[in-house]
């Protein structure tokens, strides 16, 4: 019995001609001229947008270039300041070491 019920649905199923099997839908196909007119906007917008995707790259390739001279002068001036702090340190260890020897030389002159 549920054999045969299975079979009549699926026969039923199966029948292109039924009704409501399928629903029309509302609107229409583009014509030739319709067709060529979107697609000449459409190659127009990818255009645009290749031309702003290649200016981007442009100026990221000289943003690159500049960041890349701005580490090496920064690099350079970070070379530059560690020399001067250690020359400094050494001329603040000499004075002290003055200062030291001159408080012992009054200390012993007293």
């Amino acid at each position: 019995m549920q054999v045969l019920e299975t079979e009549r649905l699926s026969q039923e199923l199966e029948n292109p001609s039924q009704d409501g099997r399928f629903q029309a839908l509302d609107g229409k196909d583009p014509s030739e001229e319709e067709l060529v007119a979107k697609l000449s906007t459409l190659e127009r917008l990818v255009r645009n947008k290749k031309e702003i995707l290649l200016t981007k790259e442009i100026s990221a390739k000289e943003i690159a270039i500049r960041i890349k001279q701005l580490e090496s002068t920064s690099n350079n001036w970070k070379a530059a300041t560690q020399s001067l702090l250690k020359d400094t340190n050494d001329y603040q260890g000499r004075v002290q070491e003055r200062q030291r020897l001159r408080t012992a030389q009054k200390s012993e002159i007293r």
